[in-house]
């Protein structure tokens, strides 16, 4: 989807994030745990799937996105967050993490629904946890409203944020009054990839700007720049998953 189409930033939301209207709704991957020493779970953006999260993902890395992950023997998860009334759209169900009652950076961050999908992640943490994978193996990553969410699994209310081996975030934002900020001050890690399109419409770079300085004040091992690319919409592209693979392989993969 190209961000000029449509003026008002709130009917974004009402939209799937970026191509996945095309993709379909299939239900989110299942893992299989056999023959892996690592794990990433992927958080889709709002109005989409895991299916469509993971299609989008191998369409811009010409289906090279899981099978490099695979041969490094790193699973690959894409959970589906639950239908549930979304206040950008009148209240009409929608596919999302949580709600939100603006598209702004000012607007207060709805703190139960980040609970409960917060939770969700930790969850599906704990199953990898328990058939055998170490926390310093599992990595967490979202684009848009997912991003938003794989920060605070990974920096605030998760019940092992600070613990795991990676944190990755595309074209997204935390909100100005957030409950991370605090707990994100007293996390050592892990280590972030954090990138946005300079040409979003729905989530404004200055948005993510100040979110990236925020995670740098709170002394959290982030890159001094935030990783923008020019002409890129409220999108991914083939070299920001690159970009993305490469962080990912010597975070998690095997030494």
């Amino acid at each position: 989807a190209q961000a000029g189409l449509m003026a008002p930033s709130e009917l974004w939301s009402c939209l799937p994030c970026g191509l996945t209207q095309l993709l379909g709704a299939a239900r989110g991957s299942q893992p299989k745990m056999k023959d892996t020493g690592a794990a990433l779970i992927f958080l889709h953006g709002s109005g989409d799937s895991g299916e469509g999260i993971r299609n989008w993902l191998e369409q811009e890395s010409n289906g090279t996105f899981v099978s490099s992950l695979r041969s490094a023997q790193i699973m690959t998860i894409f959970p589906d967050a639950p239908a549930m009334p979304y206040s950008l759209i009148g209240g009409l169900p929608q596919t999302v993490w949580f709600d939100r009652t603006a598209m702004a950076y000012e607007a207060p961050e709805d703190v139960p629904g980040i609970k409960r999908s917060v939770e969700q992640v930790d969850q599906e943490i704990e199953k990898l946890v328990q058939s055998g994978i170490p926390l310093s193996k599992i990595g967490v990553a979202g684009f848009s409203m997912g991003a938003c969410l794989a920060l605070h699994v990974g920096y605030g209310i998760g019940r092992y944020a600070g613990q795991l081996g990676l944190v990755a975030s595309m074209s997204t934002f935390v909100a100005e009054g957030s409950c991370l900020d605090e707990l994100a001050r007293t996390r050592q890690g892990p280590p972030l990839f954090m990138a946005h399109g300079r040409d979003d419409r729905m989530i404004r770079l200055p948005w993510a700007e100040a979110t990236h300085k925020r995670l740098v004040d709170a002394g959290l091992p982030v890159p001094k720049e935030l990783l923008t690319f020019p002409e890129l919409g409220h999108e991914l592209c083939g070299q920001e998953v690159k970009l993305l693979l490469d962080f990912i392989l010597p975070h998690l993969a095997s030494q």
